[in-house]
């Protein structure tokens, strides 16, 4: 008999049942993690407790490097923007960088020159928001520009690992 339950506990394990949560999870498996997946909202990380395929993005685990976001639609022009260079704190003589790069590139399709607003959310280690930083920038039609978007918050540039563009926008 208590051979049977390991076995059949043995098995539950092998096939990923789980006694806990609510519905599916369209994230990862196998021990690998992908902090960048979103199937739709803001790309902040929720309680994995809940149904992943909509509302707010899913994610955990580490993440290195840039994040390459969608266009995001505006009204009348649309513009991009990638992380260059993240923020780093103060490391023996080199002081801490409290803005982080992001290359935006205006709408190839748009007329005229536009102004942009960008979000950048600093991320922790859990991939939790620990400081937000916006700034704007105007573009002619299809131009690129390298922009410092400062933390709001620069105390907290130690608990920051990541940066992600959150959100690039038509200003009036």
């Amino acid at each position: 008999m208590r051979f049977t339950a390991v076995l059949a506990g043995v098995v539950l394990a092998l096939t990923g049942f789980s006694g806990h949560g609510h519905g599916k999870s369209s994230g990862g498996g196998g021990g690998c993690s992908n902090s960048h997946k979103s199937n739709g909202g803001s790309g902040y990380r929720h309680d994995d407790d809940y149904d992943s395929t909509g509302g707010s993005g899913s994610g955990s685990g580490s993440s290195s490097g840039s994040y390459t976001p969608s266009p995001t639609p505006s009204p009348s022009a649309t513009a991009t923007g990638t992380v260059v260079t993240c923020v780093s704190p103060a490391k023996g003589k080199r002081p801490a960088v409290t803005s982080a790069t992001v290359r935006v590139t205006g709408d190839p399709l748009a007329s005229g020159s536009h102004r942009y607003r960008l979000e950048v959310a600093f991320l922790g280690a859990a991939d939790e928001t620990v400081d937000t930083g916006s700034a704007f920038v105007t573009l002619d039609a299809g131009a690129a520009e390298s922009v410092k978007v400062p933390m709001a918050l620069p105390s907290r540039i130690a608990k920051v690992k990541d940066c992600r563009v959150v959100r690039v926008m038509e200003w009036s």
